[in-house]
């Protein structure tokens, strides 16, 4: 037999013992809490996440959730442009910038932040890329010249104590057996190419120009999209020497790739030459 308490109407008992009830007790009871679940609203869908204090608590006293990496970021930045103003940013002012962050070079005491890259710089990029590393990427006589390892925007630390980041670089196997590795590498290239940006156009004419003859790099290649040309030049113990400048259209052998022939416009993106239009 049932009481009168349990024949009485849910509401009325809840009532009955001083407890108000809620319409929706019963509905939140038969669906479990989750987090990330889709709500319908009126006019479109919001994302509910139900996250429980205790997880939360957990969560802000991890000293990763705590720490706020944004201003230890820009004050790690901040001392070392401010070093960098006055020539004195050292190799650890450098190191403390993050590596996500670190789009920088250190050269000559100045943090010099690279351009972002334009259409213009990346069609240059993968053109010399295109150019020189399927015929050289590979152990010499293995179907091309080979004998080169190739990179890009490989951060390198020369024993000049700069750090740099050429657009394109490589390095001869002969004298680097395994593959450069690591941040920074440490082994000097045997060639780099700048592709000149806009605003940056000093950097690569004149300041890289001279610490990579500081370094003794023996070959450098300049790519300047502004008027489609390249320019070769050889180390020698009173300056780099120009051994040709040449512009779109043109077919050239250009040091240290001379075992092939490159088409000028492909480095910029043009289609490369029919056999019998070289």
């Amino acid at each position: 037999m049932t009481s009168a308490s349990e024949r009485m109407p849910r509401a009325r008992r809840n009532h009955a013992h001083g407890r108000r009830e809620n319409p929706r007790d019963e509905e939140r009871a038969a669906s479990p809490r989750r987090a990330g679940v889709m709500r319908r609203g009126s006019s479109n869908m919001q994302l509910a996440s139900v996250v429980p204090a205790a997880y939360a608590q957990t969560q802000l006293s991890r000293p990763e959730t705590r720490r706020n990496r944004l201003p230890n970021l820009q004050v790690s930045l901040d001392r070392v442009m401010s070093q960098s103003a006055s020539g004195k940013a050292i190799l650890d002012d450098f190191w403390a910038i993050p590596e996500g962050q670190r789009f920088h070079e250190l050269i000559g005491g100045e943090l010099i932040e690279k351009a972002a890259p334009s259409g213009e710089h990346g069609h240059a990029q993968a053109g010399i890329v295109g150019a020189v590393r399927p015929p050289f990427q590979r152990k010499p006589g293995s179907g091309g010249p080979g004998g080169w390892w190739i990179a890009t925007e490989v951060e390198v630390l020369l024993e000049t104590g700069d750090v740099v980041r050429p657009d394109v670089l490589g390095w001869r196997r002969d004298t680097c057996r395994e593959r450069p590795t690591g941040i920074p590498v440490k082994q000097r290239p045997d060639w780099t190419c700048e592709i000149v940006s806009p605003t940056h156009a000093k950097d690569d004419t004149v300041r890289k120009l001279r610490t990579y003859h500081l370094a003794r790099i023996a070959h450098y290649w300049i790519v300047d999209p502004r008027d489609t040309t390249v320019t070769v030049m050889r180390w020698s113990t009173d300056g780099y020497i120009t051994l040709l400048r040449a512009e779109r259209g043109e077919v050239i052998r250009a040091e240290p790739f001379e075992a092939i022939e490159i088409a000028v416009g492909a480095l910029f993106g043009d289609d490369p030459p029919e056999p019998d239009e070289r």
